[in-house]
């Protein structure tokens, strides 16, 4: 899965940043700033970063609906399920060549 530079969520679009790790830094693996419009995601294994991304996406779309107070247990869940769901189908995302005749 690649993690985009950019993302629309609910109408609003985001800048993705990945940040390297550093000693110096806080100690997050990510985060989303909804007034900035941006997603900031620790560099780690692929797998886990794709999965931060995911839990990022998930409070945006919470946000873009009006929720206010997220639970991070059922954020990190739909997480994980989602991310599960893109990589074990990826064939359910490719476009697919237009019908014949059209």
């Amino acid at each position: 899965m690649k993690i985009p530079p950019k993302i629309k969520i609910g109408g609003t679009e985001y800048t993705v940043f990945v940040h390297q790790p550093s000693p110096l830094q806080d100690t997050f693996a990510g985060r989303i700033d909804y007034d900035k419009g941006e997603i900031h995601l620790l560099n780690q294994s692929a797998t886990r970063t794709q999965r931060i991304f995911w839990h990022e996406i998930i409070h945006g779309l919470l946000d873009s609906l009006g929720h206010s107070e997220h639970d991070e247990h059922l954020v990190d869940g739909l997480a994980g399920a989602l991310h599960a769901l893109v990589e074990d189908n990826p064939d359910m995302f490719e476009d697919e060549p237009p019908p014949a005749g059209t």
